[in-house]
């Protein structure tokens, strides 16, 4: 999933999801359901970004749970300078082997 994200690979990245895919802000704030609406948002980032990178740092697996921390950076005018680069926290339920629910966690 991480190779299509940072090749922008939008065919690819979405095969990972359900079609009823929802993705929420920790702890309950929905902020998108749907294959459309993930083929929407990340379609439209993967096209207006030069680049987009996704580094794992630590990942924990447990059951249909896995946990990644990230370093997330994008480029929005030049592909070779890093703009805005930052940590992440994900959760995301695997069933029936897509994921049917991702869980970001803010940072301070």
């Amino acid at each position: 999933m991480l190779s299509a994200y940072n090749d922008k690979d939008i065919d690819t990245f979405i095969s990972y999801f359900a079609e009823d895919i929802s993705f929420y802000m920790f702890p309950d704030k929905l902020m998108f359901s749907g294959k459309e609406q993930l083929i929407a948002r990340y379609g439209a980032m993967f096209k207006n970004l030069q680049c987009v990178k996704s580094t794992p740092i630590k990942r924990i697996v447990h059951g249909k749970y896995v946990i990644d921390q990230e370093l997330s950076e994008s480029c929005s005018q030049d592909p070779e300078v890093v703009d805005k680069r930052g940590e992440v926290v994900a959760s995301y339920e695997i069933n029936n082997a897509k994921v049917t629910k991702v869980l970001f966690f803010r940072g301070k």
